[in-house]
């Protein structure tokens, strides 16, 4: 077998789901529903170069932590590690997809990423993030090739 048909795409996307569990769809100009227009934030994969430097960002600050606290490791408050976690997924955020978010106003790129990740109504919207990136499988690629 030809192995490298089994390499992960470079991005995946996400298709959000509400509070209720649903998918959720951007709304056309009747208010309902557009089908075609799924609500989706598409992430680099857990092998790309963008995971690898969350992941070393994410151990250097627990590193950091324990030489602060005398080689002991000390957990984050909730505060800070809400903030490292949108961080971390902004990161690895390639792009939204039908989405916006308006109390970010002009921001763009990780700056949007990290706003909406930081707003804790959302947390929801991070708990499936960080779901998805952990998982190589979401990462298959469209059409394997040789």
């Amino acid at each position: 077998m030809d192995m490298t048909t089994q390499r992960a795409a470079q991005t995946a996307p996400l298709h959000l789901r509400g509070l209720d569990g649903q998918l959720l769809y951007d709304t056309g100009a009747d208010g309902k529903p557009d089908m075609d227009k799924p609500v989706r934030i598409h992430f680099y994969s857990p092998g790309s170069k963008q995971q690898a430097a969350a992941e070393h960002r994410a151990t250097e600050r627990a590193l950091k932590r324990a030489r602060d606290n005398d080689g002991q490791p000390t957990p984050a408050t909730p505060e800070v590690r809400r903030n490292e976690t949108a961080e971390d997924i902004a990161a690895v955020t390639a792009r939204f997809e039908n989405l916006t978010y308006p109390p970010a106003g002009e921001a763009q790129g990780e700056e949007l990423f990290k706003a909406l990740y930081n707003d804790v109504d959302l947390g929801h919207i991070v708990n499936q993030a960080v779901r998805f990136v952990s998982s190589w499988g979401n990462f298959k690629p469209a059409s394997a090739t040789s």
